[in-house]
Formats: C-alpha cells, structure tokens, sequence
C-alpha cells in the first residue's frame, strides 16, 4: 500500500509538466521523502513526464534508498551535476523547474551553465 501512495504521490506531480521536455527537481528532503519515501540531505529527486523518476544519492546513502524508497530509480552518483546533467539530456528535458527556496544560485548557475552545453 506505502509504493502505491507513492507512485500516486509522483503522478500527481508529473501532471504539472506540460511536456516530456520537461522535469521537476527536487532538492528539499522533505519533499523528497514526501514523494518517495527516503529523507535525506543528500540527494535530488528528478521527476520527468517519462516512466523514470530518478533519485540520485552519494555511496553513503545507495543502499538504505534502494531498500527505502519507492516509485523511483536510485542512482549512485559519481558527480552529482554531471550525473543529473546527463539523465536530463537522455530524457530531452530543456525546462526545469526547482525549488527557489531550496537550492542556490551557485547551483543554479552551474546547472544552467551544464544545460547550455
């Protein structure tokens, strides 16, 4: 019953997209565990309008949200920009939307800066 409040949880998100070149990046872990159920501070939680949600954690934290969370892929990054920069790439996403109140503007300009490349 937890994984379908979940996925619901994530559905009900992705209704905000209006197109597959787009994705929600998350950052607060509140809202993270809110939608998939792990809370921790070191992670980001994408949500494109694909079938794949991907929740990318450091090595510390891989295990405990492969057994933890739920409606999404884990993935173990090795640079976190790096990493996120090519799953928005693979997926076409050009648009993202985040959480002003959560994530820096030095994040945000290297997110930026990686998207124009």
């Amino acid at each position: 019953m937890q994984n379908t409040l979940f996925e619901q949880r994530l559905e009900n998100l992705k209704t905000v997209l209006d197109s597959n070149s787009q994705a929600v990046l998350l950052t607060n872990e509140k809202n993270i565990g809110y939608f998939c159920g792990f809370f921790h501070s070191e992670g980001y939680l994408l949500v494109t309008e694909n079938e794949t949600v991907f929740f990318f954690v450091d090595f510390r934290y891989y295990e405990a949200a492969l057994k933890k969370s739920s409606g999404c892929r884990v993935v173990c990054f090795t640079k976190l920009f790096k990493d996120l920069i090519s799953e928005l790439k693979n997926n076409s996403v050009v648009n993202v939307f985040f959480e002003a109140s959560d994530i820096t503007v030095e994040n945000i300009i290297v997110l930026k800066g990686f998207l124009e490349k």
